[in-house]
């Protein structure tokens, strides 16, 4: 049984993942949009370049639409390996110490909301973030808004 820190202090899950999975992953993808911008130019010209059933006009827009689809498929091949070398570095990184997180004030602006404040106010001083504080709002509430979030 895991037993939950005090509110305020900073706890976190370690979810660890396979390097091996991320790895994998990432030539999966990789190879899919490899595979996807190898195959664009055959899947367009089925129809989509065909002179004779369109004017000067559709043959450009289906150029550049063609030439639109293949940056993006160049962008996937470039831009997903990235992101999974990015995360693949992190899976090895030291977790932070506390103190080293930035402060956060968290505003709660607040008019007649008595019902909901007392459970708003108690789930953000049950944040794991380790250092923050809880400002709330009263915007001329008419209900006892203020005297539950003191």
């Amino acid at each position: 049984m895991t037993v939950a820190a005090p509110a305020g202090e900073f706890r976190s899950i370690k979810r660890p993942l396979s390097g091996a999975l991320v790895t994998g992953l990432m030539l999966l993808t990789v190879a899919y949009g490899f595979c996807l911008t190898l195959t664009l130019p055959f899947n367009l010209s089925d129809g989509l370049l065909d002179e004779r059933s369109m004017g000067l006009f559709g043959v450009v827009g289906n150029v550049l639409f063609a030439a639109l689809l293949l940056m993006t498929m160049v962008r996937w091949c470039f831009v997903h390996p990235t992101a999974f070398l990015g995360f693949h570095r992190t899976l090895g990184a030291p977790p932070r110490r506390a103190g080293q997180e930035a402060f956060v004030s968290i505003l709660v602006p607040a008019c007649n909301e008595a019902e909901t404040m007392d459970a708003a106010v108690r789930s953000l001083i049950a944040l794991d973030y380790p250092r923050y504080e809880i400002i709330v709002i009263d915007g001329g509430s008419k209900d006892d808004t203020y005297g539950i979030a003191k």
